[in-house]
């Protein structure tokens, strides 16, 4: 009888942790919203860990929302990493994308990637609406995006 009972009890908090990571991922964007960034970054890593643990990982734009909090944070590689996973997940929105493409552009930019920043422009230019104005400098380049509603959501 004990056998079954902790069974049972072990199925069920396998049942519970699977969706575990919805409440530590709406956690994480509280937390971003009071600006406690630590915090955040500890909620967004607790989610991710558990829908991967789950294997549930239709859910792309939560390593967008790490990926920008690590950008805010000036992680770069970390939010390269999220931001290469989420672009490579068949689930991902055309939102999320255009919200995952710019990012991968500040932190390939940030990081020196000049070619996986072209890369990405001529991915967005390709794939959205309004195209962004590119200017390169010999030291630079100067990339303006237009005023969209999607733009100024970003």
């Amino acid at each position: 009888m004990n056998r079954i009972l902790i069974y049972i009890c072990m199925l069920i908090s396998t049942y519970v942790q699977a969706d575990d990571w919805q409440e530590y991922w709406i956690r994480a964007v509280e937390h971003c919203d009071k600006k406690e960034y630590d915090s955040a970054r500890e909620m967004f890593d607790l989610a991710v860990h558990y829908m991967e643990e789950n294997s549930d990982l239709a859910h792309p734009y939560v390593y967008v929302d790490r990926a920008r909090l690590n950008l805010l944070l000036e992680n770069n590689e970390l939010a390269l990493a999220d931001l290469d996973k989420a672009l490579s997940n068949e689930k991902i929105t055309k939102k999320e994308k255009s919200r995952a493409t710019i990012s991968r552009m500040i932190a390939r930019s940030r990081l020196g990637m000049d070619e996986g920043v072209l890369e990405d422009l001529k991915f967005f230019a390709e794939n959205f609406e309004n195209k962004p104005i590119v200017e390169k400098t010999k030291k630079h380049i100067i990339i303006e995006m237009p005023q969209t509603a999607l733009a100024t959501s970003i």
